[in-house]
């Protein structure tokens, strides 16, 4: 079986005459997609800037390889580089990389060069030429054949007759410059290739790999296996002119007797080439999407997958065997060695009896993102960061065109560590298939495009004349399998798990699935993802040939797992399509479930007593401890083995450090010693709550009560704030070790949030537990909103930062229930200098449009500093009249020795203490309210803005004496209760108040009415 092969094998050695000016790419701090963008691009330039102008004169033909890391020297052309140019332009061009202009006029010169090549079978040429529409596989640098066997090669021609498509069905869907003449001519060029010339003859069943002028078909050598030749029968069966078909009219039976035979890695099962090499796999997944699809012999895309992973374990199940191997550094197939196998560039592959040296092929680990993305992005960044361009360091990676072709750091060879060896030259179809690879993962173009062009259609999935591919009409394989959701365990015995899940239903309409298979994964860090799990940790259960009905149990045993204390499992299921189901939700399973502790914890306050162990074999002479890192062994006392199965013991944990404690149990029997990892909990004292949880500043002694566990007599309380004293607890009781209760002065306590410190000492050792900001002091409140319901008395108390607000409310006040609102206000400003207003204001608010029918009793109380400066015997409480814009002061009572004052109001509105002032004379005499009711004014009428001395006489009409008011308090304010001399309410009438000082007189007309 023949491959893409190379004219020149001599091996590159290793270069360091690099380019100046070449700089790794920061792939560690790049997203992904610019990753991918960079490696894309590098691949681009490969074919952009590869144009080999030394063959025919024009940018027809592109060098078959370039040297990565130093100026390049004269090559030769393939026809496959050709047809991966014809591709790079259109991406290019979809990427904004070169302008449409610039891709129509490297697909025109291209194009035409093809379809104006003249037919010749003779040997000699120095022209591009074609014979049967098939091209030479490479030529010399002056386009001559380099000898007889530079041979028509099927394969080469096959990936040019795919770009050549590409490019036309590209340039017609975007609607591009002549677009319809690119598709003709791409059309010419396809359909000239006959394919059935290629099967020598109608008795030949399948399409030969070559042929020479000299010795004619290789009669050895047929496309006869599994290989990337599939993408040249699907282009054969599809051909107008040519097509396999019209000779046999059926399938073609050397597409029908392609050889597929098995094989296993890991009980990994699928079809692979002959070597095992990851490219036969991934060349023809570059053009034709096989999602969805399948024949009568595999499922394509499946296949390309599961050899994916099987080259991703084999490096790391074989990285002793040589170093290059491992997690990141994977994938086998063609490339350049240093070992000089065939010449120095071989076809390396993971099938038995195969020839390795160690060496990667990067291509193939670049190109199998479309299966294993997570692990390619991986790899590359592990790549550029042990190999970076740093200055002074020879042994990097990153080139002009991307990464090298392979590298080897085996440490059989003479090329040790830390000696880097790598293939210098990139080859254009490696670089092809990165480029068509990253792109069809990016956004699908090549393989969605491609697998629109009528001829594929035609051979995948037309009638009978195809490859045999079903047709996908109700399109179930377009739809996610479910995801499992019951995946459990069982660890019967130690290293042994045996997973167990229901099949998930496909959404199809059997609901089964049919062909698929099973993926488990695992792995022993917590931290890792399925993305993340090692490649050694993957297990695959390709069960079911035939449906798996869903809900039907399934199952994978895992043995021979190393001890490690836990296992993390995943699972997902894939139909024949090739579809995946969501990855089910992590299991963990512990590896030392089998055995179990009752109880599994104890506090580091008080021993635990009495530990049962279950489910291991004790024998005679068992010794258990606990075990923790940095702490010393705690060895079990009074062991008692019930039965082989059944131990019990006693752990002393009193004053130990709280945490997970491994149980290590020694015996003699088979299992001569076993760790139970974080088997058993040392807890300390815990605090879930308080209450109450909070308490105002000043406010006197609370008691509190705590709940959590592990409390223990003798225990000591106290409560901390950064900044300040700490406050002893005092009564501290402990009921139960759930419960502790203390009492706590407030006096003093800043407001904030406070610590409970709750300690207790056992035997030399102490136990402290700090239950953080569980004690809250509040600051003084501004507000309280209470309930007064209209039957009931009602005292309402403000504890205010000033001094305690109180409102006595008596029964029948209100005629319904209302909520009274008290709030600390301010004191609205007055320009009256006949009297001082204080800071201590209040205001009552009701949630009703009413107002008291009874007096209400407001007493408030003040601070000294709150005093300071006044005669605490003349202060009064008086109201603010909101339309008036003035202070009207309430009949009420001073207490200078207990700093508070009463006063009486049946009207709700902002209040304020403050002292009246003597005026200096009768001139601003003034009276309130006028008219006076006397039935309704229960605190009777005012006079203000008196001197300090005053007679106030008050006439009636007829000018007799009515009544002289008492005017003791030399305070500017003085009271009529309107009644006179015999204590008889005074009639209704106009009245005269004469006013009489030293310096004066003043008359006030009053109107008393009833």
């Amino acid at each position: 079986m023949k491959k893409i092969i190379l004219l020149s094998f001599a091996v590159v050695a290793l270069s360091f005459n690099s380019v100046v000016g070449i700089t790794s790419p920061d792939f560690a701090s790049m997203p992904d997609d610019d990753i991918l963008n960079t490696i894309e691009r590098a691949a681009f330039d490969y074919f952009w800037n590869g144009i080999n102008n030394d063959i025919y004169g024009d940018s027809s033909t592109v060098k078959n390889k370039w040297n990565n890391y130093v100026i390049d020297y004269p090559q030769s052309y393939s026809p496959t580089d050709t047809g991966f140019a014809l591709v790079a332009a259109c991406i290019g061009h979809k990427r904004g990389w070169i302008s449409e202009a610039e891709a129509i006029d490297r697909i025109n010169v291209i194009l035409t060069k093809y379809q104006q090549a003249p037919e010749s079978a003779a040997a000699s040429h120095n022209e591009l030429v074609h014979h049967n529409g098939f091209f030479y596989r490479t030529t010399t640098s002056t386009g001559t054949r380099y000898d007889t066997s530079t041979e028509l090669a099927t394969i080469d021609t096959t990936f040019l007759a795919a770009g050549v498509l590409f490019a036309g069905k590209y340039c017609v869907d975007n609607n591009l410059t002549n677009g319809t003449t690119i598709w003709n001519n791409a059309d010419y060029i396809y359909n000239r290739i006959n394919w059935n010339w290629m099967r020598r003859d109608s008795t030949n069943d399948f399409i030969n790999w070559s042929w020479t002028p000299e010795s004619g078909f290789d009669l050895t050598s047929n496309i006869g296996g599994f290989s990337e030749g599939v993408l040249s029968y699907v282009l054969a069966m599809g051909s107008t002119n040519y097509s396999l078909n019209n000779l046999s009219g059926t399938l073609p039976l050397g597409w029908k007797n392609l050889g597929r035979a098995t094989t296993s890695y890991q009980n990994i099962t699928y079809v692979p080439d002959g070597w095992g090499a990851l490219f036969c796999h991934q060349y023809p997944d570059l053009f034709v999407d096989f999602t969805g699809k399948r024949d009568g012999y595999q499922c394509y895309a499946a296949d390309t997958y599961k050899a994916t992973i099987s080259h991703h374990r084999y490096a790391y199940n074989n990285s002793s065997r040589y170093a290059t191997y491992g997690k990141n550094s994977w994938g086998l197939g063609e490339a350049y060695n240093p070992s000089a196998i065939n010449g120095g560039y071989y076809h390396f592959g993971i099938n038995a009896g195969r020839i390795e040296d160690g060496t990667v092929a990067l291509s193939n680990l670049i190109c199998a993102i479309n299966q294993q993305p997570r692990q390619v992005i991986d790899s590359i960044k592990y790549l550029i960061g042990k190999y970076p361009n740093t200055t002074g360091n020879t042994n990097h990676f990153w080139g002009l065109y991307g990464f090298p072709d392979s590298y080897n750091i085996d440490t059989t060879g003479s090329f040790n560590e830390p000696d880097l060896w790598r293939g210098d030259d990139v080859v254009g179809v490696h670089q092809g298939a990165i480029l068509v690879a990253i792109e069809n993962y990016r956004s699908g173009l090549v393989k969605n495009t491609f697998s629109n062009i009528s001829y594929i259609q035609k051979a995948l999935i037309t009638g009978a004349a195809n490859l045999g591919f079903t047709a996908d009409t109700t399109a179930p394989g377009k739809i996610t399998v479910s995801k499992i959701a019951n995946l459990s365990a069982d660890k019967s015995k130690v290293g042994r798990i045996a997973l167990n899940w229901a099949a998930p239903g496909d959404n199809d309409y059997t609901l089964n699935l049919s062909s698929g298979m099973f993926e488990v994964r695992f792995a022993t860090i917590a931290s890792d993802t399925w993305d993340s799990a090692p490649p050694n940790y993957l297990y695959y259960n390709t069960v079911f040939d035939t449906q798996a009905v869903a809900g039907s149990a399934q199952s994978w045993v895992v043995t021979g797992l190393a001890d490690a204390p836990y296992y993390y499992f995943w699972v997902r299921a894939t139909d024949d399509s090739f579809n995946w189901s969501a990855v089910s939700d992590k299991l963990t399973v512990s590896m030392s479930n089998a055995l179990a502790a009752s109880p599994s914890s104890g506090y580091n306050t008080y021993s635990p007593g009495t530990v049962t162990l279950t489910g291991f074999e004790f024998g005679a002479g068992t010794t258990v401890k606990l075990v923790k890192s940095g702490e010393s062994d705690i060895a079990a006392s009074s062991v008692s083995i019930t039965d082989g199965n059944t131990l019990t013991c006693v752990f002393d944990t009193a004053g130990k450090a709280s945490g997970n404690w491994d149980i290590v149990v020694t015996t003699g029997g088979a299992n001569s010693s076993f760790t139970y990892s974080a088997g058993f909990t040392v807890k300390t004292m815990a605090m879930t709550s308080a209450a109450p949880a909070s308490a105002v500043s000043n406010s006197g002694v609370v008691t509190v009560e705590l709940t959590g566990e592990g409390f223990v007599a003798g225990s000591t309380v106290k409560l901390v704030k950064a900044g300040q004293a700490e406050v002893t607890a005092a009564n501290v009781t402990v009921t139960s070790s759930n419960k502790i209760s203390f009492s706590v002065d407030t006096s003093g306590m800043a407001a904030g949030a406070w610590d409970i410190v709750v300690s207790t000492t056992i035997g030399t050792s102490a136990v402290t537990m700090t239950f953080a900001s569980a004690f809250e002091i509040s600051g003084y409140p501004t507000s309280s909103k209470n309930l007064v319901e209209k039957a009931k008395n009602v005292t309402v108390v403000l504890k205010a930062e000033k001094g305690d607000i109180t409102i006595d409310v008596p029964a029948g006040s209100f005629s319904q229930d209302v909520y009274l609102t008290v709030i600390v206000s301010t004191v609205p400003v007055s320009l009256r200098d006949t009297f001082v207003l204080t800071e201590l204001g209040i205001e009552l608010l009701l949630d009703k449009n009413i107002q008291p029918e009874k007096e209400i009793i407001i007493t408030v109380k003040y601070r000294d500093a709150d005093a300071r400066g006044f005669d605490e015997s003349q202060f009064v409480i008086a109201r603010y009249d909101e339309g008036r814009l003035c202070w009207l002061p309430l009949v009420s009572t001073a207490y200078p020795s207990e700093n508070k004052v009463e006063g009486k109001t049946n009207h709700f509105s902002r209040f304020a203490i403050l002292q009246f002032v003597p005026a200096s004379d009768v001139s601003g005499v003034k009276v309130f309210p006028n008219p006076f009711n006397p039935l309704l004014e229960a605190q009777g009428l005012t006079f203000t803005d008196l001197p300090s001395q005053a007679d106030i006489k008050i006439y009636n009409v007829a000018g007799e004496l009515v009544r002289e008011i008492d005017y003791l308090t030399g305070n500017g304010r003085a009271r009529w209760d309107g009644k006179n001399y015999s204590g008889k309410a005074a009639a209704s009438g106009v009245y005269v108040a004469v006013v009489t000082c030293t310096g004066g007189s003043k008359k006030v007309s009053i109107a008393v009415i009833k």
